[in-house]
């Protein structure tokens, strides 16, 4: 394609992506035991994202 002039450029859009903010940070883990992530957050309205 280069060779004929032609440019391709691709387009990806995420809308309404949720800004959030978690309230708590996630608890310490100790050895051979899960990582407990926090689940309450905070809301900071939606963005939009559009990337070439």
């Amino acid at each position: 394609m280069l060779e004929q002039g032609i440019h391709l450029i691709s387009t990806d859009e995420m809308t309404g992506i949720q800004a959030l903010e978690r309230l708590f940070p996630n608890k310490r883990i100790k050895p051979k035991q899960v990582e407990k992530i926090e689940f309450e957050y905070e809301r900071h309205g939606t963005l939009s994202l559009i990337a070439n």
